[in-house]
């Protein structure tokens, strides 16, 4: 399935925990996953397997103090910009319903579509296009997921 960098995350919750591995993140290729389930000490029937993907615009612009053409502080303070605008959020189903055993591991692999139209990873001063994948298995109650991770996307 691919080279996997050693990103790997893991969140237990649900009566599961569960981890993700991700290789090379390129706009335009599939990038593949590797989503790992260990269950606890009873069955847990799950709805789907899925890893979710998003990507979001953010600005931060640090107050500033205003000041006239001389260089004279006028006294005053404009307040800073927090932006957030989300550019991606995609969920990929990587298995369909089944029962996961209790006290057994599970391994599921599969390929995320990384869209072409939208801005790779990008960190500026005051800017940043930041992109974060989770992976989870979908059941009646509490979620199991590995937690958001951020990824660098080119």
């Amino acid at each position: 399935m691919g080279f996997f960098k050693g990103l790997m995350n893991f969140v237990s919750g649900g009566g599961a925990e569960v981890g993700l591995e991700v290789g090379d993140a390129v706009r335009g290729q599939p990038m593949p996953v590797k989503v790992t389930a260990t269950i606890a000490d009873s069955d847990v029937e799950v709805r789907k397997v899925y890893v979710r993907l998003r990507a979001t615009e953010e600005i931060d612009v640090p107050d500033v103090a205003v000041v006239d053409e001389s260089g004279a502080d006028k006294g005053k303070t404009r307040r800073g910009l927090e932006r957030r605008e989300q550019t991606h959020d995609q969920e990929i189903q990587v298995a369909g319903a089944q029962t996961l055993k209790a006290g057994e591991s599970y391994t599921f692999e599969a390929e995320v579509p990384v869209p072409q139209g939208v801005p790779p990873s990008f960190h500026g001063r005051y800017c940043r296009h930041q992109w974060r994948i989770t992976a989870g298995l979908d059941k009646p109650g509490n979620d199991p997921d590995s937690g958001w991770t951020v990824i660098e996307v080119r």
